[in-house]
């Protein structure tokens, strides 16, 4: 996953596209869909910890599949393609690198949005 860039750039631009597209005079289009992927990883990430814990592979499935649609959805290419993994195993070190590589997204979502 280290060979995929941290933010797709096609994505970034067709989200201040967006933008430029939708938002009226002192919106912040962009800062409310960071929040809401903030927060929407964040619980998920739980959900998905607390599905691997009690082995319930099918809510396994649906959190990381919902995590891997948002991290998409951002152009956080990592953060999906270690979704893509959770979806299919329930390898706790995964979750650990999810939560890192969010991390790293987030932070350059910040800068480039």
């Amino acid at each position: 996953m280290d060979d995929l860039p941290v933010l797709d750039d096609d994505t970034i631009a067709r989200l201040h596209d967006l933008k430029t597209r939708v938002a009226r005079e002192g919106e912040d289009v962009l800062g409310d869909l960071l929040r809401l992927f903030i927060k929407d990883t964040a619980a998920r990430t739980q959900a998905l910890r607390q599905a691997v814990a009690g082995q319930k592979n099918e809510d396994r499935r649906q959190a990381a599949h919902a995590i891997k649609g948002a991290a998409l959805s951002m152009g956080a290419l990592r953060v999906a393609a270690i979704a893509a993994s959770l979806e299919r195993s329930e390898e706790v070190l995964l979750l650990d690198a999810l939560e890192a590589e969010t991390v790293v997204a987030l932070s350059a979502l910040r800068i480039r949005l």
